[in-house]
């Protein structure tokens, strides 16, 4: 499980790397050279051709930057934890409209303890924007010298349990993968909202 989770975020470091160092750069090249030749072109025409296509570029760019930072974003690796995911709860505001509410005490961790905790509340959050129709997201965290506990919690429509259990939910199991990863333990609620409860030693 270890090698797995591992591999798992050494792949997903080398592909935004990869997305942002390789086809992101490449893009914006092409990007320059088309509006180049716009500008030459509006000397000639009327005609936006290449107006449309830079524009279409554009967002080929935005797009690339938008997985890059999804896969492995650079307030996680630059600035830790905690700005990681006050950046993921802007991003939520604004592009989901669900409020979101962090509350954290300040956290002293190892950096295999904060992707995996990232992307279990990537998870979560994921799960609350697309099947919870909730309007608030609270996420809290803990720690004291000997373990660190953290609260995950929606007011959405809550789910059967023992449905996603029996199901095989993805989602479910690799945010349960992640806290065995850690030696942890992770107690979940559904009936009323969603409510996920971890404590990871340390």
């Amino acid at each position: 499980m270890a090698s797995m989770i591992e591999g798992q975020e050494n792949e997903r470091s080398r592909i935004a790397k990869d997305l942002h160092d390789g086809l992101g750069v490449l893009l914006a090249s092409v990007r320059r050279q088309v509006k180049n030749v716009q500008q030459e072109l509006e000397k000639l025409t009327e005609i936006d051709l290449i107006g449309d296509t830079e524009k279409l570029i554009g967002t080929a760019c935005e797009e690339v930057r938008r997985i890059s930072h999804d896969m492995m974003p650079d307030a996680l690796m630059n600035l830790g934890l905690e700005e990681a995911v006050k950046d993921l709860a802007y991003q939520i505001e604004i592009d989901h409209h669900l409020k979101t509410h962090v509350d954290f005490s300040q956290l002293s961790l190892y950096e295999t303890i904060e992707i995996n905790l990232y992307r279990i509340i990537q998870e979560f959050s994921n799960n609350s924007i697309k099947y919870a129709n909730a309007k608030n997201l609270y996420i809290y965290m803990e720690q004291s010298p000997n373990e660190l506990k953290v609260s995950l919690r929606d007011d959405g429509e809550g789910f059967d349990l023992e449905d996603a259990k029996a199901g095989q939910g993805i989602g479910l199991s690799s945010m349960q993968s992640r806290v065995n990863f850690l030696n942890g333990s992770m107690k979940m609620d559904a009936k009323d909202g969603t409510t996920l409860e971890i404590t990871i030693p340390l």
